[in-house]
This record gives structure tokens, sequence and C-alpha cells, in this order.
């Protein structure tokens, strides 16, 4: 039984990219997108154990939402492990050696410097930029007009519209690729 109370836990998914309908077609389907652009991310930071701390919160979050335990055994993308075993290790050879690593910064989730922001803050910025993006592609590829999407994006997540526009602007071609990959990659799995 998890320590954690289903009834306070996070959301295990991403808001949906389409507005009340769920997307892909499936929880499984939705988790592997989220999973996607999670090692998506990490691959263009790879400073951080965060995105891959993020996948175990993700898949673990799936269960607490349905009010179920984890099973014993459950998948868990390899890169995801083997990021944060490189931390854990990193941790413990600092401790041998003597250093007074914390375990945030063996991890690269701690805040640089002062002042500085914690890899959480960057991280969950960026998700919300790419699924933002995410939402408009696929709209886009609907034909609806992107200042209607900025604008119920806006009024949704308390953004103005200019700031949807600046994150679509900054993020969408990186959005439209790997919505493309996903798709790509699950065709292959169907195949």
């Amino acid at each position: 039984m998890s320590s954690v109370d289903a009834n306070k836990s996070p959301k295990g998914m991403m808001p949906s990219p389409l507005k009340d309908e769920p997307w892909p077609r499936s929880e499984q389907e939705e988790l592997e997108l989220q999973l996607f652009l999670l090692r998506d991310l990490f691959l263009q930071d790879s400073t951080s154990a965060y995105y891959a701390l993020e996948v175990t919160l993700r898949i673990a979050a799936l269960f607490w939402d349905r009010g179920q335990d984890l099973p014993d055994n459950i998948l868990v993308p390899g890169w995801a492990v083997d990021v944060i075993a490189a931390g854990l290790a990193k941790y413990k050879e600092d401790y041998r050696t003597g250093e007074s690593a914390s375990f945030g910064k063996s991890f690269g989730v701690e805040a640089k410097g002062r002042g500085g922001q914690p890899a959480v803050a960057k991280a969950d910025k960026m998700i919300r930029d790419i699924r933002i993006c995410t939402r408009v592609a696929i709209a886009k590829e609907a034909g609806t007009k992107l200042d209607a999407v900025f604008t119920e994006i806006g009024e949704e997540l308390e953004l103005n519209w200019k700031t949807v526009q600046d994150i679509w602007l900054a993020h969408a071609d990186h959005a439209r690729d790997a919505l493309k990959r996903f798709r790509d990659q699950q065709t292959r799995k169907r195949s």
C-alpha cells in the first residue's frame, strides 16, 4: 500500500490537449505520450534527473488516481532507470569520498546558486509549454484558427493570449516534431 493518500496525490495524467475529451484514445496511450515527451525534454537538458523522476511519478500516479496499489512489477522506461541509478551512484560516491553533496544536488534537481530556480520550476514550465503546443498543433491540423486556440487555452490556463502565442512561437517546431515522432512510434507498435 502506498504511503501517499490517493485523494491528495498529484494527478497522473497531464491535462488532455483536447478540451473535454481524452487524447489520444486511452489512459495507456496518454501515458505513453507523456513518457515520450518527458524523454524528449530530458534529451534537451540532461543535467538533471528531474524528468526521469517525473516518469516514476506519472506511472505511480496513474495507479493512485484509480485508487489502486502499484503492482510489484511495472514497466518503467530504461532511460529513466538509468538516469535515476546514475544519480544514486553519484550520491553514494560523493558520500564515500567525503563530499557533502546533498541528494538533490547529486540528482541535479536543486537550485543552482543563490536565487536560482530548482529543476522542478523549469521542468514544470517546459512540460506545460510543450503540452500547450501539442494542443495548438492538433487544433491547427484540424483547421482551427490559431487566434481561437490561443484565446481558449489562455482562458483555461489563465494566461493572456500573447503569452500563449509566445509559447507557441518558441516551441511549435519541437511540438509538431514530437507529435509526428510519437504517432510514427505508435504506428510501428501496431504493425
